[in-house]
C-alpha cells in the first residue's frame, strides 16, 4: 500500500507560460511533455470547460517573428534595399505592444488579480495567484513471471485563480482578446477504500472549481467589464480596458504598397489560403501562414479594404443566468456578463470534481497476478457553451449535473488457492483477491437548443423535471443580448 504521507514529498512542476492554471488534476509527466513541445498533446484535458486557442496541439502560431523577418527580405529583394534599410523597416514595424490593465474584483471590491503593462500581440499573458500540491494521479501495474508491482503516477493538483488573455490586432479596429478564467480551491482530503491489500492510498482530490472562455473587441479607450464565476458566493467582476491606438489598416513600405496583419484570418489554414488566393486574384500578394499580408502593387488599398472588410469583429454584449426557483425560493446556478463575438463560443464551467474508483483490470503473467485500479474523475455542478450566432439567435447547450458517490460493492476477484511446494512437504497459500468497487450515480439534466430573441433581445426558457430537480422545482434561464455600436 502507497502511504499518504508521500504526497508531501512530490515536487511540483512549474506551469508553461501563457496558460491559466488546470482545473483538473494534470500528470506531471504531461505538464513537463508540454513545457518541451510548446503544446497541450495529452488525451487527458486540463479543464473542464475552456479551451484557450493556443494551448491545443494543432493550434497555428500567430505573427510568427521568422514569417516577418521572411517578409523583410522579399521586400528588399523587390525593392533594393539594403541590409542596413531591411533592419531598419524591421524594428520600425514591429507589432506594438498593447498598454492593458486588467482587474479581477470580488464581489465586495477587493482586488483578486490585476496588471497594468504593455502585452505583445500573439503572446498570452497569464495572471496567477496560485498553490499546488503533488498528488497521486492513478497507478500502472508491472507483472513478470513472480512478481507483481504498483507504480504510482505522479500528479499536480492547483488551487487559486488565474487569468489568461491573448491579444490578436484587427487592422483599423481593435484587438481580439480571448479570456481564459479559471478558479480552484481544494476540497477535504478523503481516502478512497480500495478494499485491496496489493494497492491503496489514493485520496478523493475532491476540488470547487469555476472556469470561464470567451473572445470580445477590445478597443482602446473603450473598457470592458465581464462577470464571471467564482468557486463559491457570487460572480466576481473582470475588468480590461486598452490604451493607445489601434492596430493600423496597414504599413506602408513605398510606390503605393502596403503591410496588413490578419492573425485572426490565419487561423484557420483552409480559410486562408482560400483568402490569399481571392486576393491574388485582385492583385500582386505575398501572405505567410502566421497571419502577415503585403500587397506590393497598385492594387494595395483595394486588397487592405477587403482584409479589413474580413477581419473585422462586430461585438454582442450578453447577459446569462441559470438558477432553481420554487414557490417562495430561488437558487442561482449560474450568472454570467459581459461582451462576446458573434459565431464564438461562451464555454463556462462551476461546481466540484471528484475522483471515484470506477473499475478494475486484472493483470496475469504465470504466477504472478495483480489487480489494476481505474479511476475516473467525476463533476458535480454546472457547465456548457453559449453562442451568439451570425443571425442574432442564441444557441445554447446547458448542463446540470449531480454526483452522489453510493456505498460502492466488494468482488472477490479470485479464491484462495495454493502457490508452491516448499520442498519440505508444505504447501504455501495464496489470499484471494478481494477489491472494492464504487457505483457513482450522476444525474443529468440539459437544455440544448436555439433561440431567437425576442425585439428587446431578451430569451427566457423555464423548464420542469421532477426527478431532477423537485416537483415544485422550475429551472429558468435567461439571456438578454444587444449589438454594440
Amino acid at each position: 500500500m502507497l502511504p499518504t504521507a508521500l504526497l508531501l514529498f512530490l515536487a511540483p512542476q512549474d506551469l508553461p507560460q501563457g496558460m491559466p492554471h488546470p482545473s483538473r488534476v494534470v500528470w506531471s509527466y504531461d505538464l513537463q511533455t508540454m513545457k518541451e513541445n510548446g503544446r497541450w498533446a495529452s488525451e487527458r484535458p486540463l479543464w473542464l470547460a475552456i479551451q484557450p486557442r493556443w494551448v491545443g496541439p494543432e493550434a497555428p502560431d500567430l505573427l510568427v517573428e521568422q514569417d516577418r523577418a521572411e517578409l523583410s527580405r522579399f521586400l528588399a529583394g523587390r525593392s533594393g534595399w539594403s541590409e542596413r534599410e531591411r533592419r531598419r523597416w524591421l524594428a520600425a514595424t514591429a507589432p506594438a505592444p498593447v498598454p492593458l490593465r486588467v482587474r479581477v474584483l470580488a464581489p465586495d471590491g477587493a482586488v483578486l488579480l490585476s496588471a497594468e503593462e504593455p502585452v505583445p500581440p500573439a503572446r498570452p499573458l497569464a495572471l496567477r495567484d496560485l498553490v499546488r500540491r503533488g498528488v497521486v494521479a492513478e497507478m500502472d501495474v508491472e507483472i513478470a513471471c513472480d512478481s507483481a508491482i504498483a507504480d504510482p503516477v505522479l500528479g499536480q493538483q492547483f488551487a487559486g485563480t488565474s487569468l489568461a488573455i491573448e491579444l490578436l490586432p484587427v487592422p483599423g479596429q481593435g484587438w481580439r482578446a480571448e479570456l481564459a478564467w479559471v478558479a480552484s480551491a481544494f476540497g477535504p482530503s478523503e481516502p478512497i477504500d480500495t478494499g485491496y491489500e496489493a494497492i491503496g492510498g489514493f485520496d478523493r482530490l475532491r476540488q470547487r472549481l469555476a472556469e470561464f472562455g470567451c473572445r470580445a473587441l477590445l478597443v482602446p479607450g473603450r473598457p470592458i467589464s465581464f462577470r464571471i464565476p467564482a468557486v463559491t458566493g457570487g460572480p466576481l467582476r473582470l475588468e480590461l480596458e486598452a490604451a493607445g491606438d489601434p492596430p493600423p489598416r496597414g504599413l506602408p513600405i513605398g510606390d503605393g504598397g502596403s503591410v496588413c496583419l490578419a492573425p485572426t484570418l490565419a487561423e484557420s489554414a483552409e480559410s486562408w489560403q482560400v483568402l490569399v488566393s481571392e486576393l491574388e486574384l485582385l492583385g500582386e500578394t505575398w501572405a505567410a501562414n502566421s497571419g502577415f499580408l503585403a500587397f506590393p502593387g497598385g492594387a494595395a488599398e483595394e486588397l487592405v479594404s477587403t482584409v479589413v472588410s474580413r477581419a473585422g469583429l462586430a461585438p454582442v454584449s450578453f447577459e446569462l443566468s441559470a438558477s432553481v426557483t420554487g414557490s417562495s425560493t430561488s437558487d442561482p446556478v449560474l450568472v454570467l456578463a459581459g461582451e462576446a463575438l458573434p459565431g464564438e463560443p461562451i464555454r463556462f464551467a462551476r461546481g466540484e470534481s471528484a475522483q471515484a474508483l470506477v473499475d478494475w483490470d486484472v493483470e496475469v503473467a504465470q504466477a504472478s497476478r495483480i489487480a489494476d485500479p481505474i479511476l475516473a474523475s467525476l463533476f458535480d455542478g454546472v457547465r456548457g457553451r453559449a453562442e451568439i450566432r451570425l443571425d442574432g439567435s442564441l444557441d445554447l447547450d446547458l448542463i446540470l449535473e449531480r454526483l452522489a458517490l453510493g456505498a460502492g460493492s466488494i468482488l472477490t476477484l479470485s479464491r484462495a488457492q495454493p502457490s508452491s511446494d516448499h520442498g519440505d512437504g508444505r504447501v504455501g497459500e495464496r489470499l484471494p483477491d478481494v477489491v472494492r468497487v464504487e457505483h457513482p450515480e450522476v444525474s443529468r439534466y440539459r437544455v440544448s437548443g436555439t433561440w431567437m430573441p425576442d425585439r428587446d433581445g431578451r430569451v427566457r426558457i423555464e423548464r420542469r423535471a421532477a426527478g431532477f430537480l423537485g416537483s415544485d422545482r422550475t429551472l429558468v434561464i435567461e439571456a438578454r443580448l444587444h449589438s454594440i455600436r
